[in-house]
């Protein structure tokens, strides 16, 4: 999805922005949606990893009036794109990923893939749930 030259999509809320330059100013306007979903994960990446990961174009920003998503390429052998963090306005970001994920086929991936707590399935019923994790505190 990186190479498509859409950098602003529409939704009822205004404009969404893809961002491709200037990272740190937009990372600065969109943080205050996705700190609290990097801080609530136990397997999270730190704030310094996923601006390092924004810098190095290894992870990628959208956002819009009032939320936020990071989509990364998960690497997988069938082509999925992973959204590890997301935040902000839940109606927002189910009208953007309505766009995203037509985006994200048309530029060749196979799967979506989120990483999330329970309530995501609830906001996203196309999605099916595939695995579960289990911890032990030792």
């Amino acid at each position: 999805m990186s190479h498509i030259e859409t950098s602003v999509l529409k939704t009822s809320f205004g404009p969404f922005k893809m961002v491709d330059t200037d990272i740190l100013h937009h990372w600065a306007l969109a943080r205050k949606w996705l700190i609290p979903a990097i801080a609530h994960g136990e397997f999270t990446i730190p704030e310094d990893e996923v601006v390092q990961g924004l810098l190095n174009k290894q992870k990628f920003l959208v956002y819009g009036q009032q939320s936020a998503l990071i989509w990364e390429n998960a690497g997988f052998a069938i082509k999925t794109i992973h959204f590890p963090f997301c935040g902000g306005n839940l109606k927002e970001i189910q009208e953007a990923s309505v766009i995203l994920f037509d985006l994200a086929k048309q530029s060749g991936f196979k799967r979506v893939h989120i990483t999330g707590r329970r309530g995501w399935a609830k906001a996203f019923p196309q999605l099916k749930e595939y695995c579960t994790t289990y911890k032990m505190e030792l």
